[in-house]
């Protein structure tokens, strides 16, 4: 399994600390951390536009033109990244109390010790340790991974499975049949035959269909409206 971590600070040492200290846990605890560094909010934001998948980030307040907390917010409310944990970083501990819009995971102090970024990123793995499960499929004899937690929904078309993101249809032959209920505990529901969908992205919950956070209308079947009404039930007793 592996985690792909951002860390954004305008001090090169900053950064350098946090990744010698996650490159060091992730040896010893035999863990996979790719990780990238910027040296300004802009910077990460530009890399995060391209939708590339990351699992933490480590932001920094104090950055020049846009700061941390801006750039937080345009993570959730401009690219609408909530499967992104932020953690900001600040010298200033009253600077805590601002963040609440953009939904941190944590806030660290400097200077910071190795052990509250290790402890920050155990509590990080306690929580969303298999939030990095992905879907795996074959075309053209090579094999494709896409992360769970970045797939909208899954649909049928004749004998093609289509693997909707949000920016792209990864499309390969297979039943998707073999499909429902394999990633229920991941949150995948079964709403038709041709039709499975990641609940976090669902903005709009009908009788009859679904509408997606990208648009995309998804039909519910009468054969499963009965199991959507309990996942429901469900959903709105844990929250």
């Amino acid at each position: 399994m592996a985690y792909n971590i951002l860390i954004c600070d305008d001090e090169p040492i900053t950064c350098k600390d946090i990744q010698e200290i996650l490159s060091e846990y992730g040896s010893r605890e035999r863990i996979t951390l790719n990780i990238r560094s910027f040296s300004s909010g802009e910077a990460l934001y530009e890399y995060l536009q391209s939708d590339k998948y990351a699992d933490l980030v480590f932001l920094d307040i104090e950055l020049p033109m846009k700061n941390g907390d801006e750039i937080g917010n345009l993570i959730r409310n401009e690219l609408h990244r909530n499967d992104i944990q932020i953690i900001y970083i600040s010298s200033a501990p009253s600077h805590a109390l601002k963040l609440f819009n953009s939904r941190p995971f944590d806030f660290i102090v400097k200077p910071f010790s190795y052990d509250k970024i290790t402890g920050v990123f155990e509590r990080y793995l306690d929580i969303y340790g298999d939030k990095n499960e992905c879907y795996e499929y074959q075309y053209n004899k090579t094999s494709y991974r896409i992360p769970l937690s970045s797939i909208l929904y899954f649909s049928s078309d004749n004998k093609q499975i289509h693997v909707i993101t949000k920016d792209r249809d990864f499309a390969h032959y297979g039943r998707i049949r073999d499909l429902h209920g394999k990633y229920e505990r991941q949150g995948f529901w079964s709403v038709h035959n041709s039709f499975i969908i990641n609940v976090k992205y669902a903005d709009i919950i009908k009788d009859n269909e679904i509408i997606m956070c990208n648009g995309d209308i998804i039909p519910v079947s009468r054969k499963y409206k009965e199991s959507l009404k309990q996942n429901l039930l469900r959903l709105n007793e844990v929250t």
